[in-house]
């Protein structure tokens, strides 16, 4: 008895131990990664656009890296892995009819998505940017409704409420008081885009392993250095970005897409292998510690309308992780697909 008592406290204390680290984690590269990028950019380098392919590039590693990680696990989850890196999914990854209909408009919403978000930080704080992304959740929530046929609960009705009463509220602060009015619409842009490249990932990728996603991802990689450098290139040929290749801070470029990267294997492996709760308190995780950083580093001032703008936020966040009773019929959290349930849900990524 005491043995088995033992095992079980053991499991629960490193159960918990690998939440607190997947929360932490997220939460942290979420950070670092905006930090980064407006570390980077200055009066010399204006690349949004190249700085969204580069890091875009980065997720070519993502299959190998995920298969060769998978060799020193011994989880279920991971060990169902090496079976499915050959099967029927992953291999039709690569056929060019998938390819040009599910990874081509994937990548094309994830590089609006990050474009949008990235170019909005050149005008708001990361704390402000990150909040306003928060609400993708309501976002959802109301795409779910319209085009899954969600049931209307009160509970998420009043969390879309607080989050988008707390977009209002530093939509006021940033408009008003200071000129960060286009920073406000890039980033409300970003967060609507996010919603649908979500839903449509779910809708999508619902029922995928944790290989299908890996190469989905390492596919998205190779599409955007493949196709989308003309983009770039025809940004720096017309001068809408100005810079000079010799002064591109690649250093910290590569380091935010290092972080962007952990940060896509963290929300996968955690979508996949632990719970979903994990990656939405991650992602709230990273307002306060990019509150933290932008009061130490840029000495930002916040006053008490945009605390409460904040707590409305992470307030309707978590309202919308309050599972419901009846799992059956749900889309976002726990939806079930042709009578499945997904092993990604359309509120994991961001």
């Amino acid at each position: 008895m005491r043995k088995f008592a033992a095992m079980v406290v053991g499991n629960t204390c490193k159960q918990t131990a690998i939440n607190i680290f997947m929360i932490l984690g997220i939460g942290g590269t979420w950070a670092g990664s905006m930090q980064l990028a407006t570390c980077a950019y200055s009066p010399s380098f204006d690349g949004v656009l190249l700085y969204v392919w580069f890091s875009t590039a980065w997720l070519i590693l993502f299959f190998p890296v995920s298969r060769f990680c998978s060799r020193f696990q011994k989880k279920e989850c991971i060990l169902e892995y090496e079976k499915t890196c050959d099967s029927v999914h992953a291999i039709n990854a690569l056929c060019l009819k998938t390819f040009l209909t599910k990874v081509c408009p994937f990548c094309a919403l994830w590089m609006l998505t990050n474009y949008l978000f990235l170019q909005s930080l050149t005008g708001l704080t990361a704390t402000d940017a990150s909040a306003i992304y928060s609400t993708c959740s309501a976002y959802i929530y109301i795409l779910s409704v319209f085009v899954f046929q969600e049931s209307v609960l009160t509970a998420r009705v009043i969390a879309v409420f607080l989050s988008l009463f707390g977009f209002a509220i530093l939509w006021h602060l940033d408009t008003v008081f200071h000129p960060g009015f286009m920073g406000v619409i890039l980033c409300l842009g970003s967060t609507v885009t996010a919603s649908v490249y979500k839903v449509f990932f779910y809708h999508t990728m619902g029922n995928a392993t944790f290989a299908d996603i890996a190469m989905f991802f390492t596919m998205i990689g190779i599409c955007d250095l493949l196709l989308m450098w003309p983009v770039v290139f025809c940004a720096s040929y017309t001068g809408y970005e100005s810079y000079i290749i010799k002064e591109v801070p690649w250093t910290i470029l590569s380091l935010a897409a290092l972080f962007g990267l952990f940060l896509t294997f963290l929300v996968i492996f955690g979508s996949v292998c632990t719970s979903h709760a994990n990656i939405s308190l991650g992602t709230l995780v990273g307002i306060p510690i990019n509150i933290v950083v932008d009061i130490l580093a840029y000495e930002v001032a916040f006053s008490w309308l945009k605390i409460l703008a904040l707590l409305s936020i992470g307030a309707g966040f978590i309202l919308m992780l309050i599972p419901r009773s009846d799992t059956s019929k749900e889309v976002c959290q726990d939806c079930t697909i042709n009578g499945k349930q997904p092993k990604v849900s359309a509120t994991c990524f961001g």
